[in-house]
């Protein structure tokens, strides 16, 4: 698993290369904690206010299989972090979702 960080403080409307893609930046103190597995898919990506709370609402988890067919997708959360909406995905035999 890798860890990537994206942090905003106070900066003017841009942009910023993150590693991965060309990500907006706004007017927050926030910074996002993405993760990425090992095929590089990002399998999180949580938004934080600077005092290190999430901010609800801004949570977001994946999981995939062995080849990297996403079986579940976790959003929203609370101002825990918690409570996240989840999303099954089923593959038939052409990888296609169901």
């Amino acid at each position: 698993m890798f860890i990537s960080v994206l942090a905003v403080f106070y900066s003017k409307l841009g942009y910023v290369e993150c590693g991965k893609a060309c990500c907006p930046v706004l007017a927050v103190a926030s910074y996002w904690l993405y993760e990425y597995d090992r095929l590089g898919q990002v399998i999180a990506g949580r938004k934080y206010w600077l005092d290190g709370t999430p901010v609800a609402g801004q949570q977001f988890e994946y999981g995939f299989d062995d080849i990297g067919n996403r079986k579940v997708a976790r959003r929203s959360g609370d101002e825990n972090g918690w409570k996240l909406r989840e999303s099954l995905y089923t593959a038939n035999l052409l990888n296609q979702y169901s």
